[in-house]
């Protein structure tokens, strides 16, 4: 699942991504795509990379590096402060991103969120919960070292 420079992130509870926008300078790109295949990476079993990556993201989701806020129609928006930029999430991406905030750095309880949260099966929430924090790993995380 790759995404170029100058787009962003987000899933939905219907198990389509969608790349909405990452703002930078004034940029912005959209772009719609489907992640089908999130439930094959969950098949064979969660990788150990995957879950260093979660914990990753929650530390840093929940330090001062990062601002997240939930917007009225319950996307949201995430600042890195340190590189100045602005993604775009959806209500989805937002429960994921205020889980891994507050500290669920499991694979299980971030789908147990997700199911809560939406009507979706714990299937489809898995592998969405594995390509989101993969896709914002690469943008929070990875970038910084």
């Amino acid at each position: 699942m790759a995404i170029s420079p100058g787009s962003a992130i987000l899933g939905s509870s219907q198990s389509h991504f969608q790349e909405l926008r990452e703002t930078n300078d004034g940029r912005e790109d959209r772009k719609n795509r489907n992640h089908s295949g999130g439930s094959n990476a969950r098949a064979s079993g969660e990788s150990v990379g995957g879950m260093r990556r979660a914990v990753d993201l929650s530390r840093l989701l929940s330090s001062e590096a990062i601002s997240q806020t939930r917007l009225a129609d319950q996307s949201g928006v995430i600042l890195d402060i340190d590189s100045l930029q602005v993604f775009s999430v959806n209500d989805t991406g937002m429960c994921v991103v205020e889980a891994l905030r507050d500290g669920i750095d499991d694979h299980e309880g971030l789908v147990r969120r997700i199911v809560d949260e939406f009507e979706i099966d714990p299937e489809t929430a898995s592998g969405d919960v594995d390509a989101f924090v993969e896709e914002l790993a690469h943008y929070l995380v990875d970038r910084r070292v």
